[in-house]
């Protein structure tokens, strides 16, 4: 009895974090662009994650920030790894913060990072603006 309700409520955990996950089954470089629809205000946060099938291993990110509106774009992009998609660890962030309508920042390399989950949030902070974002992430899996 103890150990089905303890499935139950793995089960039940699983569920209720469940998120759309992009799955990665290769080594490759990764792109994803938010539509316009999807851009991101203020205080406001987007979030993709990515399943990587066998863990990733090394993993290395571009991110360019375009300003759909405002007149300074000032944000965060923090990438986050979890080996059970439940409890997230931030390990690596890059920070925007110009006039351009278009800025691009690149990560360093990642090593070890053995984890089968990883997110990235877009998180613009400190200006009235709108944006959206496209990331590139290099995979290498195990």
């Amino acid at each position: 009895m103890k150990n089905i309700l303890l499935l139950l409520l793995f089960s039940f955990s699983l569920f209720a974090s469940a998120q759309s996950y992009k799955t990665i089954k290769e080594d490759q470089v990764y792109a994803y662009q938010y539509a316009n629809e999807d851009s991101v205000i203020k205080d406001g946060s987007k979030t993709l994650y990515f399943y990587v099938k066998d863990f990733a291993v090394n993993v290395k990110y571009e991110t360019t920030l375009t300003r759909l509106s405002g007149d300074y774009t000032k944000a965060r992009i923090i990438i986050y790894n979890s080996i059970d998609a439940t409890n997230w660890v931030a390990f690596d962030t890059l920070s925007f913060a110009g006039t351009g309508s278009t800025i691009s920042t690149v990560s360093d390399l990642k090593t070890n990072v053995y984890t089968p989950y990883l997110k990235i949030s877009v998180l613009p902070y400190d200006s009235i603006q709108t944006v959206k974002a496209k990331h590139y992430l290099l995979i290498d899996k195990n």
